[in-house]
């Protein structure tokens, strides 16, 4: 909604009747007329269609084969040169360890030797490992998205550490931007 208030066209996508009504209640009260939210197949959508596309926490709760699936579709709604904008659980993560460095060993070793072999998560933390089928690094994210011609991106962490280089293994989310520049 706020790239409507900009004055941008956004057509809001969901399978959730519960977040569509909540949405589309939401931008009625703020009077925009050129917002709205569905629930469509996406590949109802004309080639070229979109200059944006946004997904908000989606792509660690399907498996590649969903995504393949997806980012095919994407890739021809997408207009040349468009932008994907993904924010996701950042899969580097020192806790999440769904990607390794040498930064992960030596943790692992600080953490046997300190005695923290078997730490206890929370709830919260327990639930997220479960319903987070497939976190990717930053890595692995911009290599799955080369393969729909999502060749240029960046990486923003949803915090920062004071020795820079740290910062992908302390932050939790992580927001990728791609541009399209192969179709």
């Amino acid at each position: 909604m706020a790239l409507a208030l900009q004055g941008a066209i956004v057509t809001g996508i969901d399978n959730s009747e519960i977040a569509l009504n909540i949405a589309n209640d939401k931008s009625k009260k703020l009077k925009l007329s050129n917002c709205s939210f569905i629930n469509v197949d996406v590949s109802s959508f004309s080639d070229d269609h979109f200059d944006f596309v946004l997904m908000n926490d989606v792509t660690e709760h399907l498996s590649d084969r969903e995504l393949d699936v997806i980012f095919t579709q994407i890739r021809r709604i997408l207009k040349y040169m468009g932008q994907v904008v993904i924010h996701t659980p950042n899969g580097m993560n020192l806790i999440l360890k769904t990607d390794k460095s040498i930064f992960h060993s030596l943790y692992e070793i600080y953490r046997k030797v300190r005695g923290r072999e078997h730490f206890h998560l929370s709830p919260v933390e327990l639930y997220q490992m479960q319903v987070h089928i497939n976190v990717k690094s930053y890595r692995q994210l911009r290599k799955f998205l080369q393969r729909y011609g999502i060749t240029k991106t960046k990486v923003i962490y949803d915090i920062s550490h004071k020795i820079s280089f740290l910062t992908k293994f302390y932050s939790a989310d992580m927001l990728v931007i791609g541009y399209l520049y192969e179709k």
